[in-house]
């Protein structure tokens, strides 16, 4: 039977068959085919890729500068002040939205405990379909970042056990009041997963030739090659509506000094950071 969205008679063994009905029916088709509209096209997509990395500029020096990297807490107490601050406080105590760790307390007055967010935000006109997420972290000669607790690690997790206190986010702003990160909308979440079960080339062997300074080799122990983690996050299709800004989060931590961990005290120098991001945009 045909739609009655697209044509008003309908015929069936219960209804009559002339030539009237026949004709009108034919002059329907004729003028619904001429004017198709959007719907009735099956929509096509390109994919785009947005690349975005972080290369540390002096490997483990404690007192490099960590820009881009923010504390995730943003109240009087945690951000360096010139002069008073704003009569109604903070409008954001918190940059972003699930990252609670135990055992860190997130202040930028603390010496030795915090979490820190690298954030790249990306604005859509159109809608369009948030597809993959790849992020990259390179460990090597300079860069010597590991995957896994040390010596003295935090309570609940042993020497050797695999970091799980990342956090990947993809936040979309509210529509009419876009700085309010209460309103935000969590799109893409994964957090506290296993940083072991994404390794890249675990194996022992190192590159056939060194040509960059520094090289990106062997590092301490001497058996740990060029390596690292490399997460995906495939086949998402979350859609994204018009006139949307699309904030992704990578947010990583810094333990009292007393635990020892693969971030050590600078997390953001052990590790040249990667990703890209694929969006599925309309061309229909």
């Amino acid at each position: 039977m045909a739609s009655l969205r697209n044509f008003y008679d309908q015929f069936s063994n219960s209804t009559t068959l002339d030539g009237s009905r026949l004709e009108r029916l034919l002059r329907d088709i004729v003028s619904r085919f001429n004017a198709l509209q959007p719907k009735d096209i099956t929509k096509r997509y390109v994919e785009t890729r947005y690349l975005l990395g972080y290369r540390p500029s002096y490997p483990a020096l404690t007192s490099q500068d960590r820009l881009p990297w923010m504390g995730v807490a943003n109240w009087n107490n945690a951000v360096e002040l010139t002069g008073a601050a704003p009569e109604d406080g903070f409008q954001n105590p918190w940059r972003h939205k699930g990252t609670n760790l135990p055992l860190i307390v997130p202040d930028e007055a603390a010496t030795d405990d915090n979490q820190y967010s690298w954030t790249t935000a990306l604005y859509f006109s159109q809608p369009v379909v948030l597809n993959n997420i790849y992020l990259g972290l390179t460990q090597s000669a300079g860069f010597s970042g590991t995957l896994v607790y040390g010596a003295a690690p935090p309570p609940g997790y042993a020497t050797g056990d695999s970091l799980n206190d990342m956090f990947l986010l993809v936040h979309v702003d509210d529509p009419f009041v876009r700085e309010n990160r209460d309103l935000n909308q969590v799109a893409v979440y994964k957090g506290k997963f296993k940083l072991t079960g994404w390794s890249a080339r675990n194996v022992t062997t190192d590159q056939p030739t060194v040509d960059m300074t520094p090289a990106l080799g062997l590092f301490a122990p001497a058996t740990t090659p060029l390596g690292g983690a490399y997460v995906e996050l495939r086949n998402l299709n979350v859609p994204i509506p018009e006139s949307s800004r699309v904030r992704f989060s990578v947010v990583i931590p810094r333990y009292p000094v007393a635990y020892d961990t693969g971030w050590f005290q600078n997390p953001w120098a052990r590790s040249i950071f990667s990703g890209a991001i694929d969006v599925l945009e309309s061309v229909a």
